[in-house]
């Protein structure tokens, strides 16, 4: 029996019958890279929100 764990970044995989955590291949983690992307899109918003409420109060 295999679990996916997601760690971070980083996606591993258990081996419950074998007891091995293995590192998992980053091509089939399509959540973690779309929250990734997801993330750095929402931290460059939030970036430009900030700078204009900046150049808003001088």
């Amino acid at each position: 029996m295999l679990f996916k764990i997601w760690d971070g970044g980083k996606s591993m995989i258990f081996h419950l019958t074998k007891s091995i955590l293995l590192e998992g291949p980053d091509e089939n983690d399509v959540l973690g890279k779309w929250t990734r992307e997801r993330k750095q899109r929402a931290e460059a918003d939030n970036a430009e929100v900030r700078r204009k409420k900046a150049e808003g109060e001088k």
